[in-house]
């Protein structure tokens, strides 16, 4: 059934609100999956980046993944917990991590970056650690 199809005019109100209590409920499986997915994608132990409150770039450590953050050691020997969406990872610690995980692969530039993309999720808020 496709979600145009669905006649809500024809619902009472706690229908509706019935099905709002489903989609709701629905969405935060989806959202908790979606942390889980990328608690996954980085490594204790890692050199992440992220948005400090006064829009500067922080960096540090990943010290602990808890259940919907990580605990990162920041270079001011500071601790935050914060949202793996919020996370960069650097380019440097992919390369280090495929250079570990696959040691026969070699991947000049472009090949790197095409890897990259296709295999990193976010690859787009990855920055250079140089």
């Amino acid at each position: 059934m496709e979600v145009d199809e669905i006649d809500i005019d024809s619902l009472d109100e706690a229908a509706l609100i019935s099905l709002d209590d489903r989609i709701v409920g629905r969405l935060q499986v989806l959202d908790l999956e979606k942390t889980a997915r990328a608690l996954r994608q980085i490594k204790i132990g890692g050199r992440v980046m992220f948005e400090g409150p006064d829009n500067t770039l922080v960096s540090g450590i990943v010290v602990r993944r808890n259940r919907k953050t990580l605990s990162i050691q920041v270079d001011d020997h500071t601790q935050w917990n914060i949202s793996p969406h919020l996370i960069r990872i650097t380019q440097d610690d992919i390369r280090a991590q495929v250079e570990r995980e696959m040691p026969f692969l070699t991947l000049n530039e472009d090949d790197y970056a095409a890897w990259i993309r296709a295999n990193v999720p976010g690859a787009g808020k990855l920055t250079s650690s140089g």
